[in-house]
């Protein structure tokens, strides 16, 4: 297949904020001899799952690139007050990137940006307070032709079982949360390239590593080019030494004995896992939201 360069067919988009004003940040870059436009789709809020669209009004291409990152797990925790056990880290987010994707005129293709699951609160007193909320799906779709989904990650247990024999959360790509090894701590997180750590005496798991996303111009949403880190899983938390989220991708730590709360991935820590508490745990140990990326070349418009 013969991929649309500058000089083709024209292609031409039109995005529909749905309402949401800062949901949707574009620009240009240039790459070699060729200029390529993007689109970032973001959440509005950490842990609000948020849909846009996107109409194709002019022409075609099969060189459109993608970026697609779910939802991070929210942190589990232990029982309100006293101690117990440190909670598990929250799975990451799955992330996918996609090359030569084809897009065709007069469709409208529906964008859904997966938000961070909602971390363990055991002092409220309803619901499954122990463990972390899944982290929310994230897709870029038009029936029945397209469907590029990502799944949300786990959130991590608190001292409850979890059925699948780990403490720290699953991430979406299908990597395994830490055990809690019959320890009073948390395993980590699992991260969208690694399974996450298992527990040890008086300490918890380590979340595991993230992905990098390559960006060939300065994301407004990041701050950065080339090399970012998303998706890390979140530590477990501990009656002795913390679990270590991964800094790098942005996965949160895990809480220290009697420190209570798990670190917070940081709002562009996307796709991340949080991190597990001891004790009581509040509503910021969340995951991180996820971010939907297009990428495309407009070929010869008038």
């Amino acid at each position: 297949m013969t991929h649309m360069q500058s000089g083709e067919v024209c292609f031409q988009v039109e995005p529909d904020h749905n309402g949401v004003t800062d949901g949707i940040l574009s620009g240009s870059f240039v790459s070699g001899s060729e200029t390529w436009f993007y689109y970032e789709f973001r959440s509005p809020s950490r842990l609000t799952t948020q849909t846009y669209s996107l109409e194709v009004t002019q022409g075609y291409t099969d060189n459109a690139r993608i970026y697609i990152l779910a939802g991070g797990g929210g942190g589990g925790a232990s029982a309100c007050g006293g101690s117990g056990y440190g909670g598990g880290g929250g799975g990451a987010g799955e992330a996918k990137i996609l090359n030569n994707v084809s897009l065709y005129a007069s469709r409208d293709y529906t964008i859904q940006v997966g938000g961070g699951g909602l971390g363990a609160n055991p002092c409220a007193g309803v619901g499954p307070t122990k463990d972390g909320a899944d982290g929310g799906q994230s897709r870029f779709y038009f029936t029945p032709d397209l469907d590029i989904t990502a799944d949300g990650g786990e959130g991590g247990y608190g001292d409850s079982a979890n059925p699948d024999g780990s403490d720290g959360g699953d991430s979406g790509n299908g990597f395994t949360g830490g055990s809690d090894s019959g320890q009073p701590n948390g395993g980590g997180g699992a991260g969208a390239s690694e399974n996450g750590d298992n527990a040890a005496t008086n300490q918890g798991g380590d979340g595991g590593d993230g992905i990098f996303f390559t960006f060939p111009y300065t994301s407004p949403t990041f701050g950065s080019s080339g090399n970012v880190g998303v998706a890390g899983g979140g530590g477990g938390g501990s009656v002795g030494t913390k679990g270590q989220g991964q800094v790098l991708y942005g996965g949160g730590e895990g809480a220290n004995g009697g420190s209570g709360d798990g670190a917070d991935p940081g709002v562009n820590h996307k796709g991340a896992g949080a991190g597990g508490g001891n004790n009581g745990a509040d509503t910021s140990i969340s995951g991180g939201s996820g971010i939907v990326v297009l990428m495309y070349q407009t070929g010869s418009c008038p």
